[in-house]
């Protein structure tokens, strides 16, 4: 979520709920799909949402990946994990994992279709804070156990499933509790695409202009933006001009754009105008005081002493390792360390496949 500290006197205005639905992945793809990468959305069933939402130990689906730990073992030289084969193995309190075997192959079909790989995200966010636990330390997903992983992994994907309109407008006494229980989640699988993240840019829109431009990752120098300044601004007000401006319905919001090289940049995501996105080098109080310009600002880290820390680096090392570091409870780190073992061994799998 945004970290807006630079303004602790500037009272953010909230949004309408509809902002925020208009800013959903589902709501605005269609419409651009020709400027984005190739997506696919898959409604995500009531039971997969609620696994999500579960606070046990990180347990993954399918009877290859439902393991625990035995606790009652003596013998150093066994294997302490095991599968569990039914119900009767499973410890008091605990359930099984369902296989989700009909969204798992709907997944599968679709990550086939996209090259073998994708992104993963929900309605609005990614699980940007759980790169961390993937083997590969990036986003990218080739089966649907990487993406369930990532998923139960992350802290920001959950706020898209427990508090999406947080900084919106109260809802009217009596709906917002129903309205939250009739929001249909979707998992949204986009095309892999390698992008620098100097390339990375995030636009705010503020009465249907384009008033200022943010380097996305602020937390480096980056010695070609200041180059390509003039030319990164004309090409984006170009896209802005010629796909956003007259087709996206709000009055205020941002929109997210990757640049590779001159005269080509591509949407990746719409986003409120409110606290719950990133002002980045920007605050929201001066988001909120500017006015229709001759051109947008534009912001970038010129020099070191003037970058923010990386927006996710303190998931660098993950708060549950944090906190179970000052616990008791070290079988549970042990559970989340071993998942990546699992990982080892089902990409080794899928190598021996592939070469045989």
């Amino acid at each position: 979520m945004a970290d807006d500290s630079q303004s602790t006197q500037f009272q953010v205005p909230k949004v309408s709920r509809e902002e925020i639905l208009q800013c959903s992945f589902p709501r605005w793809y269609a419409q651009f799909e020709k400027v984005t990468p190739l997506s696919f959305v898959v409604e995500l069933p009531e039971d997969f949402v609620k696994y999500l939402l579960s606070d046990d130990t990180i347990r993954l689906p399918g009877k290859m990946y439902e393991w625990r730990r035995d606790q009652n073992s003596d013998d150093e030289d066994s294997d302490p994990w095991s599968d569990i084969e039914d119900e009767d193995d499973l410890n008091e309190g605990e359930t099984a994992v369902p296989k989700f075997e009909e969204l798992s192959r709907k997944v599968m079909k679709k990550i086939r279709k996209l090259g073998g790989r994708c992104f993963p995200k929900l309605d609005w966010s990614s699980p940007k804070d759980a790169s961390w636990i993937a083997l590969n330390r990036t986003l990218s997903c080739s089966t649907f156990i990487d993406i369930c992983l990532l998923l139960k992994s992350s802290s920001i994907t959950t706020h898209d499933l427990v508090d999406p309109f947080e900084y919106a407008h109260p809802a009217d006494p009596g709906k917002g509790d129903s309205e939250n229980q009739s929001l249909k989640h979707h998992l949204i699988l986009r095309k892999w695409v390698e992008i620098e993240p100097s390339f990375e840019f995030r636009c705010f829109v503020n009465n249907r202009k384009l008033i200022g431009i943010s380097q996305r990752e602020t937390s480096q120098v980056y010695s070609h933006i200041a180059e390509q300044k003039d030319q990164i601004v004309t090409d984006i007000v170009s896209f802005f001009s010629e796909y956003i401006e007259n087709r996206f319905p709000l009055r205020n919001y941002a929109f997210d754009v990757f640049r590779t090289k001159k005269d080509y940049v591509r949407l990746l995501d719409f986003n409120p105008f409110c606290q719950q996105t990133d002002a980045l080098l920007f605050t929201w109080q001066e988001l909120h005081g500017m006015g229709a310009q001759e051109a947008p600002v534009f912001r970038f880290s010129a020099h070191g002493g003037g970058i923010r820390t990386g927006s996710y680096q303190n998931y660098a090392l993950p708060i549950d390792v944090i906190r179970f570091a000052h616990s008791t409870n070290s079988e549970k780190l042990i559970d989340m360390l071993h998942i990546q073992d699992i990982q080892r061994d089902q990409q080794d799998s899928t190598d021996d496949d592939e070469s045989s």
